[in-house]
């Protein structure tokens, strides 16, 4: 007989609150800002998003009556950018404490762009002061406050592990009051002074500045746009309200869409837009997630980056979100991205653009229209397919078509031996049939179609004519005795010289100078 031993229960302890605050370090903010973003032109985009959100609210509340601007003045001398906004502005009470908070973004929630409440320092790293200005209509002064760079820097580089979060902010903002002098009645401002030199130092070249928010920004479409009304009407329809800024450097000029009706290609011409496409993408509750719409044009090939409309975009809120390639791996080859004009435009609210706003936050609503839109890249991959069988198609039509008037020139000289002059014949009116087929295709546009088979009946007519007129060619002016002799010789250069073109114009340097050689003969008799 056993005895099964039984082991006392234990009971786990229980989990307790910790007592302490934690400690956030001073590196926090060289994350939430230098490190944050990593092409400093996003610093331009973090602004104008706020901007818009301003906007978007003072008209909310009806403080702003017409549209949204921003002035952006770049003074290269000085090295100093200030962005101001005509939105709805911060008031004395709010001020400080929102442009010191940092992660605590009281947009989170709502319809709004930003919402993470760091963007706001995405200049921090690129200038030696960051000074903020505002001002709301019953304010008497204008408020402001500096992030001082170089402070931070020095306080990030210190070895003081004590310090954190709280006492770098404390010893590196300053704020004071202002009078209003010529300071308008309502507004916000940022002002990045001493602009550190990057790279070829485009935070300072108005040209580089204008062509990145013409990608970038919610900036209307240019006038001469003739897609320009059917797509704001588009997007207006499902509640996409695009274009609400006007933006302006000043002493360069208003800040535009890049879109025009047709984009320049280099030596092969230009290629324009001919249609619009449209696409609504549903989300999993039965809502809108997305609308996408797209340009068709002639798919010559990829098109230049200089265009700045290559590659299918993604918006939200009207502001892109990534560059150019974020959707490039939805074709069946990459390459075919750079062929397409399209802007995606994110509407489901679960579809987050994520920190850097490079790219989205990757969850199952995001993944939801990745899988709607890939059809419809495969669809713009073979269109590209398509125009490129075509433009090859028609290159090689046109390419014969010429060779084939050419030979029925040489025809029509009647220099040829007849057995020669017979197979050339031959050879013209099989390959006139082919021709006459392969111009129908339906790769091939209707007009073009049309155009071939013209070109095919009028060189058929003008084979039949040679063929007929072959027998009273030029040698039937020589006499008899040469004429055996000439053809003989004329064949041998033909079979010799291989391009016809090229032995056609020998023998017509041998005729012509046998013919002033029997003028001159018979002159002198």
């Amino acid at each position: 007989m056993t005895t099964a031993l039984v082991m006392p229960s234990l009971h786990e302890p229980k989990w307790i609150a910790t007592e302490h605050d934690p400690f956030v370090g001073k590196d926090i903010l060289e994350l939430l800002s230098s490190s944050m973003y990593v092409d400093p032109m996003s610093m331009y985009r973090e602004y104008i998003q706020n901007a818009a959100d301003a906007v978007d609210l003072a008209t909310s509340i009806g403080v702003l009556k017409g549209r949204g601007s921003v002035e952006i003045r770049v003074d290269q001398d000085s090295r100093s950018v200030s962005i101001r906004d005509n939105g709805v502005g911060l008031a004395r009470a709010e001020f400080v404490d929102q442009l010191t908070a940092l992660g605590g973004s009281k947009k989170r929630g709502s319809s709004l762009r930003g919402f993470r409440g760091v963007g706001r320092l995405a200049g921090l790293a690129f200038c030696q002061e960051l000074v903020f200005r505002s001002r709301q209509a019953d304010d008497p002064t204008v408020h402001e406050l500096r992030w001082d760079s170089r402070e931070i820097r020095a306080l990030l580089r210190s070895a003081d592990r004590r310090q954190n979060l709280g006492d770098v902010i404390k010893r590196s903002v300053q704020k004071r009051e202002m009078h209003p002098r010529n300071y308008p009645a309502r507004f916000f401002e940022v002002e990045l002074k001493g602009v550190v030199r990057h790279r070829d130092d485009r935070l300072l070249n108005e040209q580089a500045v204008t062509r990145y928010l013409a990608q970038v920004a919610p900036v209307p479409f240019h006038s001469d746009f003739k897609f320009a009304s059917p797509i704001q009407l588009f997007l207006q329809t499902h509640g996409v309200r695009a274009g609400v800024l006007d933006i302006e450097l000043v002493g360069f000029g208003r800040v535009l869409r890049p879109h025009r009706n047709a984009v320049p290609m280099g030596k092969s011409g230009e290629t324009r837009f001919h249609e619009l496409r449209t696409l609504i993408t549903p989300g999993r509750d039965a809502g809108v997630a997305a609308i996408t719409w797209s340009l068709d044009h002639d798919y010559r090939g990829a098109l230049p980056s200089a265009s700045l409309v290559e590659g299918w975009r993604v918006r939200c809120g009207d502001i892109q979100v990534g560059d150019n390639t974020l959707l490039h791996t939805l074709f069946p080859e990459s390459r075919f991205n750079s062929w397409s004009v399209a802007e995606t435009h994110v509407i489901d609210p679960r579809i987050l653009p994520n920190g850097r706003r490079d790219h989205f936050e990757q969850n199952a609503h995001y993944f939801d229209l990745m899988n709607h839109l890939a059809p419809h890249a495969r669809d713009i991959a073979q269109r590209c397919r398509n125009s490129s069988v075509a433009r090859n198609l028609v290159r090689t039509i046109d390419t014969r078509l010429t060779e084939c008037a050419e030979r029925i020139r040489i025809l029509e000289k009647g220099t040829l031996a007849e057995k020669s002059a017979d197979r050339i014949i031959k050879q013209l009116q099989n390959t006139l049939e082919n021709l006459q087929r392969s111009s129908t295709k339906k790769v091939i546009a209707p007009e073009r179609q049309t155009q071939y088979r013209l070109r095919i009946e009028r060189l058929q007519k003008l084979l039949n004519v040679a063929s007929e007129s072959r027998r009273t060619n030029i040698l039937r002016t020589f006499p008899h005795s040469q004429r055996y002799v000439l053809a003989e010789v004329f064949a041998v250069i033909y079979q010799v010289e291989g391009n016809l073109q090229q032995a056609q114009s020998l023998v017509d340097v041998i005729v012509s100078r046998l013919k002033r050689a029997r003028k001159r003969k018979t002159s002198k008799r």
